[in-house]
């Protein structure tokens, strides 16, 4: 049964990252699934910003409405060498961590990452880094805070799995809305600019016209676009624009 459960798992994760690519829906797949399929109480997601600075909570399951809120209004700063939380020592060292006991590591917590623990009510906890070839992108959190059931290190070795593959989404949605963004500065830099801008196919009709163009040449977009381009802007006659082809 937990063979066949993470068979589930994988698959449901190959679909889920390879068909979304807005970041904060993939995080919500991925907790889901992992939700679906993994005996966890509680789950959560935190990524580092674009300057990884500092680690933020994006989104989580099992947690209460006071503890989500929470969760939302914490920031972890990775640029200071004095922050010694279990999030941010798997940010930085792009290594696993898996706690049996909160107690146990006590000693070794800051006073803010302690009360944090003890107001979230962690009890055991694997926190897995998200790595894309060797760079840290945030880190995978699952806790158990009211079942006696103790973590294993193959629930580890399959988080880490689960960190990887979503890793490379991350990457590629990233990549897909650099992609956007270009797309859009480009269209924006082409609607506005005070030159006559049209693109033509191979058979040499007009495809795309830009505003300017469309007011210099006296035209709409409807009536330029199918033109042939040619006969249109070079007209045979030399008398200079002339009208559409019918």
């Amino acid at each position: 049964e937990v063979q066949y459960n993470n068979a589930l798992l994988i698959q449901e994760m190959g679909q889920a990252t390879s068909t979304i690519l807005e970041i904060d829906n993939l995080v919500t797949a991925v907790l889901g699934i992992v939700e679906k399929r993994m005996d966890f109480d509680r789950g959560m997601i935190m990524l580092a910003d674009k300057e990884k600075a500092v680690l933020k909570y994006v989104a989580g399951f099992g947690h209460s409405a006071e503890q989500d809120g929470m969760l939302r209004q914490t920031a972890f700063h990775l640029d200071n060498p004095a922050s010694k939380g279990v999030f941010v020592l798997a940010m930085r060292e792009g290594r696993p961590f898996l706690i049996d006991d909160i107690r146990q590591i006590e000693t070794s917590l800051s006073p803010r990452s302690l009360e944090f623990a003890r107001q979230i009510g962690t009890q055991s906890l694997i926190c897995v880094p998200i790595i894309y070839e060797k760079e840290s992108l945030g880190v995978l959190v699952v806790d158990n805070s009211q079942s006696n059931r103790l973590l294993r290190q193959s629930d580890m070795n399959l988080l880490i799995g689960v960190a990887s593959q979503l890793a490379t989404s991350i990457v590629n949605a990233l990549s897909f809305e650099r992609i956007q963004e270009s797309e859009q500065k480009y269209r924006e830099l082409v609607e506005t600019a005070n030159s006559a801008i049209l693109r033509v196919n191979g058979e040499g009709r007009i495809t795309y016209v830009n505003d300017f163009a469309q007011r210099l040449l006296g035209y709409g977009e409807s009536e330029l676009l199918g033109a042939e381009a040619g006969r249109f802007i070079l007209p045979a006659d030399g008398s200079g624009a002339g009208s559409l082809p019918e």
